[in-house]
Formats: structure tokens, C-alpha cells, sequence
């Protein structure tokens, strides 16, 4: 199974990070961090982007970001890809600044983009650096209209066993969400998470929710991850793997 399709759509929400390649630091001092954010606000006036929340680390960066006409793809090339250069000219060194290539997630739900954005401002609290997320200079905490009301409330930690949490944790590992893999679907079949999940038995549905399943095992899902999402069973779901990895994807869901 090759890479999902590319989502792209004006007012798209993703969460976007990128790693120091071996995990060495991207951010040597306070000059870089500006630097790297000077060039954010840059791109977010040519691109018509907006960045919700953000947080600068050592050796990486989170990003939620809400993309405009311009693809995110052409967003995080020119961010990283012009930091980088700027950086290892001030620093005298060559070569790839970053890991590989950057990673993104779609955000379809509101629910989950509610714990997306405290979860970015939590990760200097949780490397110890600091012991709570408003003492941290280098994230958008204490800009960020959500907590600003009132912040006696602020539960800034998705709860374990939460969907939310396991959502997020499986963003850190690089396995897409279902609403990704579901907006790729979409994107091929014209067909939208709703339709997925409908109890409708069109042919046209079934060969959509065959196709969900098919990227949804390849990305290392459980038949009981996926059946749940589906509002299927996992016998379902279980007959329909067998078929596919034999090549005779024929189940009906």
C-alpha cells in the first residue's frame, strides 16, 4: 500500500511537526526561534494561513494550522525549507537540518481539535523544562483565545484511554487518523465519513467502505479499531481482511 493521497482544501485544519534529523536540536538560541517564527507570520500573510497554536521545542516543532488556498505541502516547504538555510548559514554547518519529511495530520473534529491545541502547549511541561505551560516563552499559550477567560478550569492533558489521546499518540508514531484516511477516501470517491458509516448498502458505498478498510489496515489498525469507527463487526471486517490480503476484496460491510 503506497502513501494516502494528499488532502487539500481552503480552511483545512492539520496538526504539522517536524524533527531535527537524529534528533539533534533545530533551535540553538533565541535567534533561531525568532527567526523561525518571524518567517510563520511571513508565510501566513502570502499564504492566507493561519496558525492556531504553536510550540517551539529543541530538536522539534508542533504547528496547528489552518491552510487557505495555498496547499500545506508549500506552506511547510518554504518554512522549513528557508529556515533551514538561514540556520546552518548562522551556524556554519551544511547538510539536513531536519528528519526526513515533515509530518501532518488532518483534524476533522472539533472535539479533538479542543485537546490537539492544549496537547501542543503541554509538551514543554512534559519534557520538564518547565512547570507549567504559561512559563514556556516559546508557544502560543498564553495568545491563545481559548484560555484566556479563564484559565482555573484548564485541563491541559488529554486523559489516557481517551479517544483524543490515543488519537494524538498515534500522530506522534506517524499512523494517520481515521479522519484522514477517511478524507482520502472522500477525495477518490466523492463519498464523505457519513456516507462510510451509513447503513446504506449501495454499490458505490460498499466499494468506498472497502477502500477505507483496505488504508486503514495498511496504516496498522486493529479490525476492532476499524469496526467500531465503521459501526461495523469485527467477523466483517475479519472476512473482508482475508479476502483483501488474498486478493478478492468481495465481502459486503
Amino acid at each position: 500500500m503506497g502513501r494516502l493521497p494528499r488532502v487539500h482544501f481552503a480552511g483545512a485544519i492539520y496538526h504539522a511537526m517536524a524533527r531535527g534529523v537524529n534528533r539533534r536540536d533545530i533551535f540553538i538560541d533565541d535567534e533561531d526561534r525568532l527567526d523561525f517564527m518571524s518567517r510563520i507570520r511571513l508565510l501566513e500573510k502570502s499564504a492566507g494561513a493561519k496558525v492556531l497554536a504553536h510550540c517551539l521545542m529543541g530538536n522539534h516543532f508542533h504547528l496547528a494550522i489552518r491552510v487557505g488556498a495555498v496547499p500545506l505541502s508549500s506552506f511547510m516547504h518554504r518554512q522549513v525549507g528557508g529556515y533551514s538555510r538561514a540556520h546552518n548559514f548562522r551556524h556554519g554547518r551544511t547538510g539536513h537540518l531536519f528528519e526526513n519529511r515533515y509530518k501532518a495530520f488532518l483534524c476533522t473534529d472539533d472535539r479533538y481539535l479542543a485537546r490537539l491545541i492544549p496537547y501542543i502547549h503541554m509538551n514543554p511541561v512534559r519534557a520538564g523544562l518547565v512547570a507549567a505551560p504559561w512559563e514556556w516563552r516559546w508557544s502560543s499559550f498564553t495568545g491563545t483565545a481559548l484560555y484566556a477567560d479563564d484559565l482555573s478550569d484548564f485541563n491541559p492533558w488529554p486523559e489516557e484511554g481517551t479517544r483524543e489521546f490515543e488519537l494524538i499518540r498515534r500522530e506522534e508514531r506517524g499512523q494517520p487518523s481515521f479522519g484522514l484516511i477517511a478524507e482520502s477516501v472522500r477525495l477518490e470517491t466523492g463519498l464523505d465519513s457519513d456516507a462510510l458509516k451509513s447503513c446504506l448498502r449501495a454499490r458505490r458505498l460498499i466499494a468506498a467502505r472497502r477502500k477505507f478498510v483496505e488504508y486503514s489496515i495498511a496504516s496498522g489498525y486493529s479490525q476492532r479499531n476499524i469496526a467500531d469507527w465503521l459501526g461495523s463487526t469485527c467477523s466483517a471486517i475479519s472476512r473482508f481482511a482475508q479476502k483483501w490480503e488474498s486478493g478478492r476484496p468481495d465481502t459486503k460491510l
